[in-house]
């Protein structure tokens, strides 16, 4: 490991990052082409070989972006489990703060994630990424399914069914068409039941919602799961 004069660890170009740059208060240390040539990467004009076959060359505005119409793109699989820092945060929020899109914009990446979601592999692959799992509500849910219907409903919300780009939290496994929406009361609006019951129906399933206030009272709860039953 290599110090630099000021103490600091010397990075790969042999200085430390808070250094002055070895060119700093010099002039004619790059020849004329050179100059002109950085100038017309910062106005868009290089159409040199080193990006040939990327847009034709160019990169001005209005060209056509490599990754237009195609699926949208999926979160490497290294990044999973890795924490944003506090710093780090704050400039993203800081980099979007006060930015507002246009109503076509929004309508365009509502379509793209649409489409995304609904196709059940790009969904089971971001489900595995972000390492989703049933929470202590969902857990404890199961365990009181467990206890009074036996072999019946199973954990499905991490990804492992989908039905038409949605996953619903609980499955039926004994051939009937079913699923079970454990709602919390923080995330979810009563106008979602509905929303929720229409999709699922479209399929021919039955949903039975249950919030989180619910599972409280035992007694209660069990008597709606035998009424939908």
């Amino acid at each position: 490991m290599k110090l630099c004069e000021c103490g600091k660890i010397l990075n790969h170009t042999g200085r430390c990052k808070g250094c002055a740059t070895w060119n700093k208060d010099q002039k004619g240390c790059f020849s004329e082409s050179t100059i002109e040539h950085w100038k017309d990467i910062r106005k868009g004009k290089f159409t040199g070989v080193r990006f040939k076959g990327i847009n034709g060359g160019t990169f001005k505005k209005g060209c056509k972006a490599w990754n237009k119409n195609k699926p949208y793109p999926i979160a490497s699989l290294t990044h999973k489990g890795k924490v944003i820092s506090k710093e780090t945060r704050l400039l993203l929020r800081k980099a979007n703060l006060g930015k507002r899109y246009s109503t076509e914009t929004k309508e365009k990446h509502k379509k793209r994630m649409k489409e995304f979601w609904s196709n059940p592999a790009n969904a089971k692959l971001r489900f595995e990424q972000i390492g989703c799992k049933p929470n202590k509500l969902e857990i404890g849910f199961q365990t009181f399914l467990d206890k009074q219907f036996p072999g019946e409903w199973k954990y499905v919300g991490d990804g492992q069914i989908w039905i038409a780009g949605k996953c619903p939290d609980f499955w039926n496994m004994n051939g009937r068409k079913a699923v079970i929406e454990l709602f919390g009361t923080y995330w979810h609006k009563p106008e979602d039941e509905e929303i929720r019951k229409a999709h699922f129906g479209k399929y021919g399933y039955e949903t039975i919602i249950v919030w989180d206030h619910e599972l409280s009272n035992k007694t209660l709860l069990l008597e709606k799961l035998q009424e939908e039953n």
